[in-house]
């Protein structure tokens, strides 16, 4: 079933309805419940208003600006629909998602990612983050640091430790390297 948009009271372009971002047009609007076939007819917009807009006026500026935004919208009379862009099919799947997600964050080269059942889970995780050096050491926190302040303020905003002298201090210790912690 095909479903009717409204022209204004729909959020059909952008996140908001038409009758919300251009309030003069829509008071303007001789069929407020207009779809948005009705207002496109061939490749050109066609406008039903109670009175004549002037260009120089604050109608016109709206109405040329909705028009800049709805002028390269390219309309299609087919039913809305789902696409899956990881598939090669456009069809969604476990195992695609699987795959994409092997091949953009597990890319080892020739190495295949390993489990075993027989120990935890958790064990598992931390061989594997080890072999691929992505365990949170303070050599790879600082070698992924864009400036020790933007850390500071993470880390302890994570923690929850802004604020309290002893984890503070004892943070200080274990991360000297970070510099200062005093943090706006």
């Amino acid at each position: 079933m095909v479903k009717i948009y409204i022209f204004w009271l729909d959020p059909w372009v952008g996140r908001f309805p038409l009758m919300v971002a251009y309030p003069r047009l829509y008071a303007l609007e001789v069929n407020k419940l207009c779809s948005i076939a009705d207002r496109r007819v061939g490749d050109n917009w066609v406008w039903n208003w109670s009175s004549n807009i002037r260009p120089e006026s604050r109608t016109g500026s709206q109405l040329q600006n909705m028009e800049s935004l709805i002028h390269h919208i390219h309309l299609v009379n087919s039913e809305d629909k789902w696409s899956w862009d990881l598939g090669p099919d456009g069809v969604f799947s476990v195992v695609g998602t699987c795959r994409a997600l092997h091949d953009h964050f597990l890319d080892d080269g020739d190495r295949p990612t390993r489990w075993s059942r027989l120990v935890p889970i958790k064990v598992n995780i931390l061989t594997w983050r080890a072999c691929v050096d992505s365990l949170p050491t303070r050599v790879n926190l600082v070698s992924k640091a864009q400036s020790t302040s933007y850390w500071n303020g993470l880390i302890l905003v994570i923690l929850g430790l802004k604020g309290n002298r002893y984890w503070k201090r004892l943070f200080r210790r274990l991360y000297g390297c970070f510099g200062s912690l005093e943090t706006t």
